[in-house]
């Protein structure tokens, strides 16, 4: 691994120095080379472009040189892709010959199939999405192509999925941390492999709805929602502008939106049948103004302090979280007419030694157990056990008394209207997959088809095929069982 991290990286690089040993590429995957291809029948169909379109978002995130191979006859698509060209350093070519010998490519990723001539050594992923199915698999993929049955949760689950599947073959990820996919076919509406594509999507209103965050989960939330067929009132808050940090997580960004309010770049993304508004404001002061009831929340939050405050503080009719971890991809879904636990329930803050320690810890990359050896000197075990983001800084200080460190750290950290060194890991996929979820439960819920689990997560290396639901019951003495007749008169009164 790098020992320089572009600020852009810093998020997507945590993530990666999670793999430690299990990728053995990790080092010079932004030297690696990425093929896109596609063929005129698939392209001619929505959920192939809105693929091939999310696919080469993803790739730019992650990869150095990103080639897309499209028909003669795909002149609209090719301007589309070119435009897509938005991570700095991101070399983007486009070739439309008929032949190519892809074995020059460290990865080829196929959107559905491909009619022309292909050399097939090597690896080639192939993806596609019918209805609420998406399919990766080794070898071509032939679905219906009717464009009534647009779906974009499973289009852009499909892409995240292809996508991964091509970050393990850049990083030549062992199969003992996860294997490649093959003959996947996983339906995002029973979040259940199998074959069953379900209905298509019909037309819905909502109520009013809030999104909390735009991060790197809730962006991925409007760019799903841009396409969904609802029809109601969005309201989006974060408090936040977006920076430099967020280039690589965030799926719709460019560099002309670094700086400006993530709610409202957000909400003018979101808003294409939705009336998508965003508000620049903590939570707390935002409910102080908005006085209309809240029935349906989408949590896009990042900590578990944030998560209380959401529930305790509105208690909707359900309240659907995104979480995500290195490569973890998960939604909890809390349904106050249910047995569902909620939020308070499922989120126990951690038990820390000192909360001293822990900011020392944040402030300098220094773990918990170093951050309490006050007179104890910085070496080089300590910088190699550092967040990737926080290695150079800490190396510079490489034989200091581990005290004048931490003062020093926790001053700049408190002095810089920036954001802070380190950032907790993040990969766009996994962020995309946790967002296609929350939307999946979204409809579902306004269509009275609520699944019997409150919960399902899946590790985004391994596919979502090896997920697991929990059907969970709440805490007895959690609030929201102690408290129930105060919440419910509460409730009454806010709706």
């Amino acid at each position: 691994m790098q020992e320089q991290v572009p600020l852009a990286l810093s998020r997507f690089y945590a993530a990666i120095s999670d793999l430690g040993s299990s990728a053995p590429e990790a080092h010079k995957f932004r030297d690696k080379t990425v093929a896109l291809i596609s063929s005129s029948s698939a392209i001619s169909s929505r959920n192939a472009r809105y693929i091939l379109l999310s696919s080469i978002r993803l790739l730019s995130r992650l990869c150095g040189q990103i080639t897309v191979h499209l028909p003669e006859a795909a002149l609209e698509a090719k301007s589309e892709c070119e435009a897509l060209s938005e991570l700095e350093g991101v070399e983007f070519f486009y070739e439309s010959s008929s032949f190519c010998d892809y074995r020059k490519y460290d990865a080829v990723l196929c959107v559905e199939n491909f009619d022309s001539e292909v050399n097939h050594e090597g690896t080639i992923t192939f993806v596609g999405s019918y209805r609420w199915l998406a399919q990766i698999s080794s070898k071509p993929i032939r679905l219906p192509q009717e464009d009534c049955d647009f779906n974009p949760i499973a289009a852009y689950g499909a892409a995240c999925i292809a996508v991964a599947d091509v970050f393990k073959e850049l990083l030549q990820v062992k199969a003992t941390r996860a294997s490649k996919l093959d003959d996947l076919c996983f339906s995002f509406y029973s979040l259940s492999a199998g074959l069953d594509g379900g209905a298509s999507l019909k037309g819905t209103r909502a109520s009013r709805m809030l999104l909390i965050g735009a991060g790197a989960i809730g962006s991925a939330v409007a760019y799903i929602l841009r396409e969904m067929p609802l029809y109601g009132l969005l309201d989006i808050v974060d408090y936040q502008k977006y920076g430099i940090e967020n280039l690589a997580t965030t799926i719709y960004l460019n560099r002309h939106d670094i700086g400006k309010s993530k709610s409202a770049v957000a909400a003018n993304y979101a808003s294409n049948h939705l009336i998508a508004v965003g508000h620049e404001a903590k939570l707390e002061d935002w409910l102080r103004t908005n006085q209309s009831p809240l029935p349906i929340v989408l949590a896009a939050l990042d900590n578990i302090p944030a998560r209380h405050f959401a529930q305790q503080s509105i208690w909707p009719d359900i309240l659907i979280d995104g979480a995500t971890g290195s490569f973890l991809s998960q939604v909890i879904i809390h349904r106050w007419s249910a047995t569902d636990p909620c939020l308070l329930c499922l989120f126990e803050e951690p038990v820390k030694s000192s909360d001293a320690d822990q900011v020392a810890a944040v402030a300098t990359g220094l773990s918990v157990t170093r951050a309490t050896q006050r007179h104890s000197n910085v070496t080089v075990d300590d910088v190699n056990a550092a967040p990737v983001a926080q290695r150079e800084w800490l190396k510079q200080r490489i034989g200091k008394e581990i005290c004048s460190v931490i003062q020093e750290g926790i001053a700049s950290s408190i002095s810089s209207e920036s954001q802070p060194s380190t950032f907790a890991p993040a990969a766009p996929f996994v962020a995309g997959l946790s967002a296609c979820m929350m939307v999946a439960s979204l409809y579902r819920y306004l269509e009275a088809q609520a699944p019997e689990f409150n919960r399902f997560q899946f590790d985004a290396l391994i596919g979502p095929a090896a997920g697991q639901h929990y059907k969970e019951v709440p805490k007895p003495g959690c609030v929201c069982q102690t408290r129930r007749t105060n919440i419910e008169a509460f409730r009454n009164n806010q709706f």
